[in-house]
């Protein structure tokens, strides 16, 4: 008989997310708060996206202080969208969206819903669409 081993997930909490700019490309007001990858977001992160979950949460600092873009989360109205770019393991540059809470929690914080990759068509096809803006940092 084989024993599954069970992952274990810690809460991540990161300072940095830049509201201003993200706020600026959304057209929305947004606070200056922390950012949450709670336990439970990890592990729904890692269940729907097993494959690409280690890269995400190995670089999901670097993913939210430095998003390319920024777009409403059309299907969870609740949520805006960021997409950063990062070095995956065969080194080549991969896009990673990240979705997080548009309001800030009762505990103070934006929480990360799920981050998974995407495909360089589909970041341009939303990009063409207007679903995906720019983040400017000027």
């Amino acid at each position: 008989m084989h024993s599954r081993v069970k992952r274990k997930f810690h809460a991540v909490d990161i300072d940095g997310l830049p509201v201003g700019p993200i706020g600026k490309a959304l057209g929305l007001d947004l606070d200056a708060a922390p950012l949450r990858f709670t336990r439970a977001a990890q592990k729904h992160a890692h269940d729907r996206h097993p494959n690409e979950f280690d890269l995400c949460l190995d670089n999901i600092e670097r993913l939210v202080r430095n998003p390319l873009y920024a777009g409403e989360d059309f299907k969870n109205r609740d949520k805006f969208e960021i997409v950063s770019k990062v070095r995956a393991s065969d080194d080549a540059q991969v896009f990673i969206l990240v979705a997080i809470t548009i309001e800030i929690q009762s505990d103070d914080c934006y929480h990360i819903a799920s981050c998974y990759r995407l495909s360089e068509d589909t970041v341009n096809n939303r990009r063409e669409k207007d679903r995906l803006k720019v983040v400017t940092y000027t």
